[in-house]
């Protein structure tokens, strides 16, 4: 049965769309910024949003009812895995070493891997080239960046294991130098001029840095080529994929223990998995860039719908849950939360989590930062997604980097986060280069001059649009700023710069460059809208998914990557490039294996 949309409207039950699988996102318009704020009068239209109030868990639902003349197909497994990105794929593999009878199931037509960094604490990789890290340290400072709010258990199991999970996920391609050639240590090795210990906004090196080249001679990109290596040696230990079918509900029984799930494939026939050892949700976050779902974040992150709202003025891209082939990245859209929570778990108190990134044409780099109206604001010593939170408060919510023509000499004291320039000159045998990068940026921004309307580096898909001009004055001009404001706040960071101490804001002085020689160059950041794509639910130390009732383990049903909450509030703020992968790897690993062993 179809839920009539004005359904919504009246504060109807979710529930009759939930066993349609048409589901509760029915508020979906198109790509972001592209639909339709709803109202009462606008029922009958084909954009509607969801009436709900943050917090009504009420709003959630039941899970559908499914009669067993209704399943098609019956699979007994020990193991389900519902999701097939990093952590998913992590899992599978895991559980099928440790014996298990395991069944992936993805909604998407492949696997869903993305990204190309990996945060790990003393990979063998890394301390082959000398690096090492202590994880007390890491820890203090994953404890420091939460703000308290993080699941410290969970932050421990990845600061005192990623190193080993991550090596163990690079099995498939040790020893094979075509794949090998693709993978570096981000930011390594450090120039002598750098000391990260001095550096008063705290990074670590380690994150694995696989290069992505589609053209290169392994035929994809080294991550996703990666991930489909795992893939195989789950296949080979037994494991099975089913891709577009997406499970819908868990099973449990009477003492609440999950014992299976429902699935449904993309002609509409329902599948039965029974596990002998339980489910494990890698299914993803609830949001991507804008993208996801529209009943965990109006419930769960109403703060981020807000700020979304208040930046685009129209409803986000919001995707059906459990859609087969969602076009969200990675099909994130909080299913396995809603799932979760409909067998009794709860959500991380404070998961409205922002990913918002607010890079320039000079990617995280460190560099006097001025507002619309030609101020500096804040201490620029903070990575991408600290900074889109300052520009949310700035007018246009965008800001300038300012730079001149020696902004090369800054990067060796870069700190060691996401979106910064890889400065060094070490060659890698496919033939990428650290300088060699940056230079042809920099030829790139020195185009820019005589051309006001700017120009986005080629080099960079993620760079925000770069003005350059022979004076100061004139860059004043092109940007729209005032001129003398502008100049002053230049005036005054040179004389910062000349003192080594930033009165002003405290930024790290080894941070600190005057802009004194022409051509000088703006390098626009404007803080993307960001969407929550952390909401999650708790679990302990070991990934079980915990009671709202109890607060003790569900039961054969464990969360991992992010499905699993309190990672990074209250923003995506990190120590290293590449957290989100690293979690997962080490997230995955650890579930299937625990689980398998259940």
């Amino acid at each position: 049965m179809e839920l009539d949309r004005r359904d919504f409207l009246k504060g109807a039950a979710v529930t009759s769309a939930i066993a349609a699988v048409g589901l509760v996102g029915c508020g979906s318009g198109g790509s972001s910024g592209t639909g339709s704020n709803a109202t009462a009068e606008s029922a009958e239209t084909e954009v509607v949003s969801l009436q709900i109030m943050p917090g009504d868990e009420s709003a959630l639902g039941t899970p559908p009812e499914i009669a067993e003349a209704d399943v098609a197909e019956t699979i007994s497994v020990d193991v389900l895995v519902v999701g097939a990105g990093i952590t998913g794929v992590a899992a599978v593999r895991s559980a099928a070493e440790e014996g298990a009878k395991v069944l992936c199931i993805e909604k998407k037509e492949g696997l869903a891997i993305h990204g190309f960094q990996a945060a790990c604490v003393n990979s063998s990789f890394g301390r082959n080239l000398g690096v090492e890290i202590d994880p007390k340290e890491v820890l203090n400072e994953y404890q420091r960046r939460s703000v308290g709010r993080a699941n410290m258990a969970v932050a421990t199991l990845w600061a005192n294991h990623s190193g080993e999970t991550m090596d163990w996920y690079m099995e498939p391609i040790v020893g094979d130098q075509a794949m090998m050639d693709y993978v570096t240590v981000a930011y390594y090795p450090l120039r002598p001029e750098h000391d990260p210990s001095k550096d008063l906004t705290k990074t670590f090196v380690g994150s694995l840095d696989f290069k992505e080249d589609p053209s290169s001679p392994i035929g994809s990109p080294c991550w996703m080529e990666l991930g489909a290596r795992n893939k195989t040696l789950a296949e080979k230990a037994g494991a099975e994929y089913r891709f577009l079918t997406a499970v819908v509900r868990l099973i449990t029984d009477d003492t609440g223990k999950v014992i299976g799930a429902y699935a449904k494939d993309a002609e509409g026939k329902y599948i039965k998995i029974e596990t002998s050892k339980g489910v494990i949700l890698a299914s993803g976050g609830s949001a991507q860039f804008g993208a996801g779902s529209e009943l965990i974040h109006k419930v769960y992150a109403p703060s981020s719908y807000k700020n979304y709202m208040l930046q685009v003025g129209e409803e986000p891209a919001w995707e059906e849950m459990f859609q087969i082939n969602p076009g969200a990245i990675g099909g994130a859209t909080g299913d396995g939360q809603l799932m979760a929570l409909w067998a009794g778990a709860y959500m991380d108190a404070y998961c409205d989590t922002a990913m918002g990134s607010a890079e320039s044409g000079i990617g995280g780099t460190v560099a006097l930062t001025v507002n619309q109206n030609g101020e500096r604001f804040f201490n620029e010593d903070i990575g991408i997604w600290e900074k889109h939170d300052q520009l949310m408060n700035q007018p246009g919510y965008c800001s300038y980097d300012i730079i001149d023509v020696n902004w090369r000499d800054r990067l060796p004291f870069q700190a060691l986060g996401h979106r910064n320039f890889n400065y060094n000159d070490v060659p890698v045998a496919v033939g990428w280069n650290g300088i060699d990068y940056v230079n042809n940026f920099h030829k790139e921004f020195l185009a820019a001059i005589g051309k006001p309307d700017g120009i986005v580096p080629t080099l960079d898909p993620h760079a925000g649009t770069v003005y350059a001009a022979e004076t100061l004055e004139e860059l004043a001009e092109i940007i729209k700023v005032p001129t003398d404001t502008f100049l002053a706040s230049i005036a005054r960071y040179n004389e910062i710069c000349a003192a080594g101490v930033d009165e002003d804001f405290g930024c790290d002085s080894q941070k600190l460059f005057p802009i004194e020689t022409g051509p000088f160059f703006a390098c626009m950041a404007t803080a993307r809208a960001a969407m929550a794509a952390y909401a999650g639910v708790i679990t302990n130390g070991k990934l079980e998914v915990l009671s709202k009732a109890t607060g003790k383990p569900i039961g054969g049903l464990w969360a991992a990557g992010n499905v699993n909450g309190s990672k990074f509030s209250p923003s995506y703020s990190t120590l290293m490039s590449g957290m989100n992968h690293g979690n997962g790897v080490c997230h995955g690993y650890f579930a299937g294996k625990w689980a398998a062993k259940a």
